[in-house]
């Protein structure tokens, strides 16, 4: 029998009990932004990951995150309000996110904006355009495997993180 790195992902959610990932499987998380709103965690169960992302944002900051894991799970946080984007990782492909930055609105008191590069070159960038001057948060995207979002939000997305699978595990 071949090592599936499919089936073991299957039998980790066969096993898991609705738990989250534990944080010691986290790459090094860094947040950005103010402390408005109050603490979300978005992160998959344990033995599953993220498939699709969609951000909405105004001119100036992130107004709204929604999720949807590899089982089918859909979280959301902030408000759907304002422009809106997706983007589904392609499974057939392991499409992984190679590199991710965060910016603020520039008054730190929001996020601002994310971009990140896949590994089958697909750039995707929401969120605030005008980030001239701005300091750039380069992010531990760990081995690539999205596990979701950490922060602060209310009415919008007031301080962001992700949740990268770490490397070497």
């Amino acid at each position: 029998m071949r090592f599936s790195p499919t089936l073991l992902l299957l039998s980790l959610t066969t096993l898991a009990t609705a738990a989250i990932w534990p944080q010691s499987f986290w790459a090094s998380t860094h947040q950005i932004g103010g402390s408005g709103g109050t603490p979300f965690t978005l992160v998959a169960e344990y033995g599953t990951y993220v498939q699709r992302i969609r951000f909405c944002w105004n001119d100036n900051y992130l107004r709204g995150i929604r999720l949807t894991y590899r089982n089918g799970v859909q979280v959301v946080t902030g408000r759907e309000e304002g422009s809106c984007n997706s983007y589904t990782l392609n499974e057939a492909k392991t499409e992984l996110i190679r590199s991710m930055t965060l910016w603020g609105d520039g008054k730190g008191s929001k996020a601002g904006r994310v971009k990140f590069v896949t590994s089958l070159g697909v750039t995707y960038d929401v969120g605030k355009k005008d980030t001239n001057g701005q300091e750039s948060f380069q992010m531990d995207v760990g081995s690539g495997v999205l596990l979701g979002f950490i922060g602060r939000s209310g009415l919008d997305i007031d301080k962001l993180s992700p949740v990268f699978l770490r490397s070497g595990l």
